[in-house]
């Protein structure tokens, strides 16, 4: 919620458009903090005072939180969790979020949870919301934690974003503005000015703030603060990110302990360093595939992943070896299929990949469970294997298994001494589809023709076993439909639309 300078008179940031904002600056706080929600941001209009608006995979995890006839923003800082105000949700409320522009690109629903302390200031104006589904595949700004909070200084350039209103009026499209830090004290953040600020709408929203390894962090939560333009307060995330851990039982601070001590894991890295662009890829991907970094070493030695030369298990599970399946005419048949990759006692499973007659499958790449895909064959027999790198790098080829489509599928190849189910490759780097895939050379029926892969179409092959009529000609006449075609990925994000 946003309070004036003055002390007669408090309003929540969820102000109404138009002429409505003189009205409310009259209303005291007992007319408004027992119910933000009946302050309704208009969802057709845009955000942000002195910004402009966000780029399509801009700031993406910046989402819109509605749900009771509100309109406010919120921060994704874990596949499961969204950070957003106290004051713009009730406990145990449920909320629909929103991502994308206009919050449209896709959506969920999650159940949100205000912190107990919050009492009007912005120290505790804090709320998470836990998704029913994990969002996996946009990648997170991690919250300004531990000795990282030194940046929280006057001066300090830093983003705000939000879906809240504009100078111009109205809510409901993604904005962006940079400012600076004016003051931190008792827990509150004093941030903009000079008609560079939040506003209605922008409640719950996040403040970025950029490292000078040139990764991004997330520090801010929009409470509160004068007429729009002139600056607001803002909670900071570090103060309450120990009660959210423990009461959500979701660790959302891959660098650190929650007393702020720098214990960084394997997911203390390859955070976004410009989530801000939006040039890299789609929501259909997530917004993913931008330039990323290393270990973070903010506040000490980077994770290691050293000491760990054991492979992990990789196993195909689905479909089962010498399934054959029928096009009925068409000129491919969907095959589903599921890995199974486990690293035991290791850093965890990096990601797991396809091969197809010894050949990387181009964009097959998935980093998170349950790892699986849905390809299309044409006529022929197939043989295929997973590959999962382990954060360590070391690697592992699975059980390979052959089907057949329109006829009966080989018999697979037996595990080689580089391979076999589970077996370690020797680690190193892994070269996104380099020396692992085997020979890519065209011939033979050994390799895969052009136009043969997932999403983008590099090198790939299905070559029937009859040289005559199919395995010939034929065969590539079919992998030209593919091409066409395409191969479909698996999980169209989360499952959600």
């Amino acid at each position: 919620m946003r309070r004036p300078a003055t002390s007669w008179s408090r309003f929540v940031r969820e102000r109404a458009r138009g002429t409505a904002i003189a009205a409310i600056l009259l209303l005291p706080a007992s007319a408004l903090a027992g119910d933000p929600d009946q302050i309704a941001a208009d969802p057709l209009d845009p955000s942000i005072y002195g910004g402009a608006p966000a780029a399509t995979c801009g700031w993406p995890t910046t989402i819109l939180v509605t749900g009771g006839g509100g309109l406010c923003t919120g921060t994704l800082v874990h596949p499961q969790l969204v950070i957003t105000a106290a004051h713009c949700t009730g406990n145990g409320a449920n909320k629909q979020i929103g991502f994308g522009p206009t919050g449209n690109s896709r959506t969920a629903s999650a159940t949100c949870y205000p912190h107990p302390s919050y009492n009007g200031s912005a120290t505790y104006d804090f709320a998470y919301c836990v998704l029913s589904q994990p969002v996996n595949d946009v990648p997170i700004v991690p919250p300004l934690f531990g000795c990282e909070t030194s940046y929280l200084s006057p001066g300090q350039s830093v983003e705000i974003v939000g879906y809240g209103q504009t100078n111009q009026g109205g809510a409901g499209t993604k904005y962006e503005v940079t400012t600076t830090i004016n003051s931190y004290q008792n827990g509150e953040v004093y941030i903009g000015g000079n008609g560079k600020d939040s506003c209605s709408g922008d409640s719950g929203g996040p403040v970025y703030v950029q490292l000078d390894d040139g990764s991004w962090r997330v520090f801010g939560v929009t409470s509160y603060g004068g007429a729009c333009g002139g600056g607001g307060y803002y909670s900071n995330i570090a103060t309450n990110l120990a009660w959210a851990e423990q009461q959500s039982g979701i660790d959302i601070s891959p660098c650190h302990d929650a007393q702020g001590n720098w214990t960084p894991n394997q997911g203390c890295g390859s955070f976004p360093l410009d989530p801000g662009s939006g040039a890299n890829t789609t929501w259909g991907q997530g917004c993913g595939g931008g330039p990323v970094s290393g270990f973070s070493s903010s506040c000490g030695s980077p994770f290691s992943p050293e000491g760990d030369d054991t492979a992990p298990s990789v196993t195909i599970t689905s479909p089962a070896n010498g399934t054959m399946y029928m096009t009925g005419g068409e000129p491919t048949v969907s095959v589903a299929i599921s890995v199974n990759a486990d690293d035991g006692p290791g850093f965890g499973v990096d990601h797991v990949s396809l091969r197809v007659d010894g050949n990387d499958l181009a964009n097959s790449d998935d980093a998170t469970a349950p790892y699986e895909w849905t390809l299309e064959f044409p006529k022929g027999s197939w043989v295929i294997e997973a590959v999962a790198v382990d954060v360590s790098q070391n690697q592992a080829v699975s059980n390979a298994i052959a089907i057949g489509v329109d006829e009966e599928p080989d018999d697979p190849p037996p595990p080689s001494d580089e391979g076999g189910d589970g077996e370690d490759e020797g680690g190193g780097e892994d070269e996104g589809g380099g020396e692992t895939g085997g020979d890519d050379e065209f011939g033979g029926g050994g390799g895969l023709p052009p136009g043969f892969g997932l999403d983008e179409f590099e090198s790939g092959c299905a070559c029937s076993s009859d040289d005559g009529e199919d395995g010939g000609a034929g065969g590539l006449a079919a992998l030209g439909l593919l091409a066409v075609l395409g191969w479909v990925r698996r999980r169209r994000p989360n499952d959600l639309p």
